[in-house]
This record gives C-alpha cells, structure tokens and sequence, in this order.
C-alpha cells in the first residue's frame, strides 16, 4: 500500500545543508514544534498498519530546524516503511518497533518550502 500525503519538506535549491542529516530511533518527541508554523501531521490505520507521521519547520534563535518523524502505533507487529523525502526508512527484516519513533532532524540554510508530493510507502506493496 502506499499512501500520498503532504508533509514539510525541504526544496533546498542552490544552498547545501551544513551537515548531512540523520535519523534517529526512538526519539524524544517532547521539543515537538517549539514555534510557527503549525505541524503538518497525519495518521494512517487500516489492517495493515497503524502509524502517526509529522513534519514541522521550527525557528530557534533564528535558524530553521526541519524535523520529521513516524511512529509504530501498531498493537503487534512492527513497522517496514520508506519516506524518502524526509530521509527515514525501515526495510521490513529490521522494521521500526511497536510504540517506537524514528526521527530525523536537521538544519537548514535557505527559505523552506511546502512540499505536497512526499510520500510514504508502507508494507510489501
């Protein structure tokens, strides 16, 4: 299954980021949108799956921090997925763990923009 949603993602054209970014597992979500705009967030559940996934743009002392994350909130089985847009994927022989978070969080140097073709596909489909 695969499923199209509109998630904050970075369209960085003629500036790099300072550093890769990188995911983490199990993440602290408690600093979770500190400042506007608003989280762009979603669930997906159905008989396959049961997941949360969010994108926010924060500006802290005057630097854009992008952060992007997807949660299992799946009672029983873990979770194979890929967002490649957000920089976060799990292959289904080590997928993401039930209750458990990934999260990728990064700095950016230019204006973000809204990317609304950022998909997530899940599952064997």
């Amino acid at each position: 299954m695969r499923i199209k949603q509109c998630a904050l993602n970075i369209l960085l054209i003629g500036a790099g980021l300072p550093f890769a970014p990188s995911a983490f597992a199990d993440c602290d979500l408690s600093g979770y949108d500190r400042s506007l705009p608003k989280t762009v967030s979603s669930m997906v559940n159905n008989e396959i799956v049961k997941f949360e996934w969010a994108s926010d743009l924060d500006t802290i002392n005057g630097r854009n921090w992008i952060w992007h994350y997807i949660k299992n909130l799946h009672a029983d089985h873990g979770l194979g997925y890929k967002w490649p847009k957000a920089g976060l994927r799990r292959a289904l022989g080590s997928p993401l763990e039930v209750g458990k978070t990934d999260c990728n969080r990064y700095f950016v140097t230019t204006q973000p923009a809204l990317d609304d073709n950022a998909p997530i596909t899940y599952g064997t489909n």
